[in-house]
């Protein structure tokens, strides 16, 4: 359901921007939202009315930081320095440009959260057990309480920062999901129209960018997770020996073996996103023409050439989730396994586990567990996700855009004799040669030469492929001409093949958003001839993209 407000509501400050120190930190500031929505009467299966939900709610806009138009600029300036100082312009640098500061910011709450407050919590219980052992003189009662309070205050602040350490990661994906979805819109519109595919940019803007959401979540996990197990395994040789090494090098080995699997999950991406690609430009072009796909009984031809699509972006579909499988499997045995391995090397070695030996053990490796487990898996996932996106956005932002206008107007015209008719004519091809793409190593119109004079009607006539399209589009400089030249004395109308109609009344699509002049209105029409159709269907009549 989409909620409208009007431009007060908007406007109406975030209330995080005005909430104090505690109620940041205790996410207090929430709860008058929470119980503004408890408020609104639901039943069951029913979804409450648009207006009544915007007034009770009052919802407010968004914050200043989350704004999606300052996001983009901000990217897109940090993008085009990218592309004037770098022959290989990089998004990595655009995106770290714009978002370093917060990223270290996060980074540096993951070096608290994983190496001081979950480090903490295990050195206090060794401690704590230790002077419950008959023989122990070193920790005394007072100790004893100070290393109860040291666990429940270091389990406190890995609670609170881990929440703030979270949100702050979302809104930090967010970010970056709605400035690169911004840039790829804005590219889209400079973009040529031999690189203007719908399927890239349906996948760009649906599924590539939303890899940053989850990608930024689990970024500081690649380099926290074998840090984490380099300081742990040397903290358990200093305390324990050299026995519980055995479970670390298992996790240790874990990570290596993830690390490979992450290169063949991102060569089975890449395969697929080129499938999906495909697929998805197949099925526009489907459902554009399925009015002559339908006439001429098209349908088993084309259904079986999608299948054949699809079946073989399944089976890279079907590479990936099995890799993912893997990796989750791990999380049901690799701490028992490097807990089993710890222990097996104590006992062989003639010793008797004792409870500190244990609960030492045991608390270290559930430490390693929550960072090696549970995070380093989705961690690699997510950001080979990322990467393969990113390596396809920056592909598309340094794609060919379109050339500023070669079209000679009448004040560029080279001064000739007036009986040699160029200015008289309305348009004038001379030695032209275009093309789609730079790549194409064949020209569409090859010394192309037309000259169309004044009050003339042309109407342009040729086979499938032959160039009519083209030589429309040079006309309008959507599509570069790479040799000649095109002179145009006059103004430029240009009806499309596909009509430019949007949901709303015929009026609404005259009018087009300015305020309504009647006699304007009249006029135009008149110009348009089009009081004799009003007569059929009133200009009231509502109208959907693909017609009434």
């Amino acid at each position: 359901m989409q909620i409208t407000m009007d431009e007060d509501k908007r406007k109406t400050k975030h209330p995080r921007d005005s909430a104090g120190l505690i109620s940041k930190i205790f996410f207090c500031w929430v709860l008058p939202i929470f119980q503004r929505g408890y408020r609104i009467p639901a039943d069951e299966g029913v979804l409450p009315d648009e207006d009544a939900l915007c007034n009770t709610l009052s919802l407010p806009g968004p914050m200043k930081s989350h704004i999606s138009c300052i996001l983009g600029e901000k990217l897109e300036k940090a993008w085009e320095e990218q592309r004037k100082t770098s022959d290989k312009p990089s998004l990595y640098k655009a995106i770290w440009k714009v978002f370093g500061k917060q990223i270290l910011t996060c980074g540096i709450m993951t070096f608290f959260i994983e190496f001081v407050f979950k480090l903490i919590t295990p050195i206090c219980l060794l401690k704590l057990v230790e002077y419950y052992e008959p023989s122990q003189m070193s920790v005394n009662e007072y100790d004893a309480y100070l290393y109860s309070i040291g666990i429940v205050a270091a389990t406190f602040l890995n609670v609170v920062s881990s929440h703030h350490y979270m949100l702050g990661n979302l809104q930090l994906g967010m970010k970056v999901r709605v400035a690169c979805s911004s840039l790829v819109y804005r590219k889209a519109l400079r973009l040529s129209r031999g690189d203007a595919e719908v399927g890239k940019l349906v996948k760009f803007l649906s599924t590539d960018v939303s890899t940053f959401d989850s990608a930024l979540m689990f970024v500081h996990v690649i380099w926290a997770a074998p840090l984490q197990v380099l300081v742990i395994s040397i903290m358990l040789f200093s305390m324990l020996g050299i026995h519980p090494l055995w479970g670390t090098a298992l996790f240790a080995f874990f990570m290596a073996l993830q690390v490979y699997f992450g290169k063949l999950l991102t060569s089975c991406k890449a395969k697929a996103d080129m499938k999906t690609e495909a697929r998805l430009s197949l099925m526009y072009e489907i459902i554009s023409g399925i009015q002559v796909i339908k006439m001429y009984a098209w349908e088993k031809p084309f259904y079986k050439f999608i299948e054949k699509i699809r079946r073989d972006e399944i089976k890279q579909v079907r590479c990936m989730s099995l890799i993912r499988a893997i990796f989750g499997s791990f999380k049901m045995f690799l701490s028992q396994s490097a807990l089993y391995l710890a222990m097996l090397g104590y006992t062989l070695s003639g010793d008797v586990p004792t409870a500190i030996y244990v609960f030492t053990i045991t608390s270290f490796f559930n430490v390693v567990r929550q960072t090696t487990v549970a995070s380093v898996p989705t961690a690699v996932t997510t950001m080979t996700d990322a990467k393969v996106s990113i390596q396809r956005i920056t592909q598309f932002l340094t794609g060919e855009e379109v050339m500023p206008s070669r079209i000679k107007t009448p004040s560029e015209f080279t001064a000739v004799p007036k009986e040699s008719g160029v200015q008289s004519a309305a348009i004038d091809f001379l030695g032209v040669s275009a093309k789609w793409h730079n790549d194409y190593n064949e020209n569409t119109l090859n010394t192309f030469d037309l000259k169309i004079q004044r009050n003339e009607t042309v109407a342009i006539i040729g086979k499938v492929g032959s160039g009519k399209s083209t030589l429309l589009q040079v006309i309008l400089n959507e599509v570069p001409f790479v040799d000649g030249t095109v002179c145009v004395n006059g103004t430029i109308s240009y009806a499309a093949q596909e009509p430019w109609i949007f949901p709303g009344s015929i009026r609404e699509n005259i009018i087009f958003t300015q305020e309504f002049n009647e006699d304007r209105y009249i006029e135009v029409c008149k110009a348009c001839a089009l009081l004799t159709d009003f007569e059929q269907l009133p200009d009231t009549t509502i109208l959907e993209e693909k017609g009434i």
